[in-house]
């Protein structure tokens, strides 16, 4: 099959979302099946986004053995060019791990730890430990039929050196390395993407590859000095993509999340438990200096359209809020950019969805249950 040309937000958020795979996988052998999905779901893709296989990964990490993944990645090539993207997933919803430990950890800020960055440029500790996750993933060595594993008992770093040298060996063309993830994974894949470009001394002393990130969703990794010392760095390799209705690329910046009070009236009335719950995110950002990364020209925020059907399912205006909410933050940007959306991704995102909204309006999200009264 010929080469197949597809705009690169379109590429790429299929890529992204196809991390999400793994949300409903539960026991040992969570990476081996992921594996056989994701093989199967960018085989069907094939002749939408062109051939992509995986070649490292999936790697899963677990706080707890056996139990479901709080991070996901992997590798894939392109089966037609000397490319790769590194694909990371958001937030699995039943992961306290990710709500707690990374998504609303925003209080304590660190230092950059890689590179030579000025000493203000700082990332939050769930940014840390998102990225830390990432960092430690070996795949395991082999298949339980015995054949090898993608990239098996290979970190990131040692699979991108002998990558390199592999293709440096027998390509002309350009290298190029994409990071890309949705929502968390939104907010990881910059951190990444920064990481190899500060480390490539260990991986690519020669600068043989060129590193990209393409954000979906993402809120901010970090304070507003480190944005700055991420979009220089990156500069144009560096794009984000928003939808102006998803209230989750507002976060952590104040001014931004004050605005999501009011994001979508006049089509759903104002809703006081709605605006209690943006009252308590707003204050787990007291304190904090947080700013959107990339050049205004590497970004794009696009035109978000409130679904109107929404508001017929529910009858509390707090639950169309929320409804919309997770919409708005998902399947709305498979909608805005006229992408077609594969099965399995609609039925991963699905879940995740109503995951979400159940532990929202029952008031199982960490420290809103004493908020969550009955709506007017």
């Amino acid at each position: 099959m010929s080469s197949v040309s597809v705009e690169p937000n379109k590429l790429f958020l299929n890529l992204a979302f196809t991390a999400y795979l793994g949300v409903l996988m539960i026991g040992p052998s969570i990476d081996q099946r992921l594996l056989t999905r994701l093989e199967c779901v960018l085989g069907d893709l094939e002749r939408t986004i062109g051939r992509w296989r995986v070649v490292w990964g999936p790697g899963i990490y677990r706080v707890f053995r056996n139990g479901i993944p709080d991070n996901t990645m992997y590798i894939a090539e392109n089966s037609d060019r000397a490319e790769l993207t590194i694909s990371i997933a958001g937030t699995n919803p039943l992961s306290l791990y990710s709500w707690l430990a990374q998504d609303f950890s925003v209080q304590r800020l660190y230092r950059w730890p890689h590179g030579q960055p000025p000493p203000g440029a700082q990332i939050t500790e769930g940014t840390l430990r998102g990225m830390r996750a990432l960092q430690q993933m070996v795949p395991r060595q082999e298949r339980r039929d015995g054949s090898p594993f993608p990239g098996g008992n290979q970190t990131m770093h040692e699979f991108l050196r002998g990558w390199v040298i592999a293709q440096r060996a027998t390509s002309q063309g350009p290298l190029r390395i994409t990071v890309t993830g949705h929502s968390l994974g939104g907010a990881l894949s910059p951190v990444i993407a920064l990481w190899l470009e500060d480390t490539r001394a260990v991986w690519d002393p020669g600068h043989a590859a060129e590193v990209q990130c393409r954000a979906f969703a993402g809120p901010t990794p970090g304070n507003r000095e480190f944005a700055r010392v991420i979009t220089e760095r990156m500069g144009t390799n560096l794009f984000r993509i928003a939808n102006d209705k998803d209230v989750v690329p507002r976060a952590w910046n104040i001014d931004a999340l004050a605005e999501i009070k009011a994001l979508y009236a006049p089509s759903l009335p104002r809703s006081t438990t709605w605006d209690r719950i943006v009252g308590l995110t707003i204050y787990n950002a007291v304190g904090t200096d947080f700013q959107q990364i990339a050049l205004p020209a590497q970004t794009t925020i696009l035109p978000g359209v409130i679904d109107p059907g929404i508001k017929h399912l529910f009858p509390l205006n707090f639950a169309r809020y929320v409804a919309q909410a997770t919409y708005q933050h998902t399947a709305a940007y498979f909608d805005l950019l006229e992408c077609a959306m594969h099965d399995d991704i609609e039925a991963a995102i699905g879940w995740v969805n109503r995951v979400a909204q159940q532990m929202i309006m029952m008031g199982q999200m960490p420290g809103m249950g004493w908020m969550l009264q009955k709506d007017p």
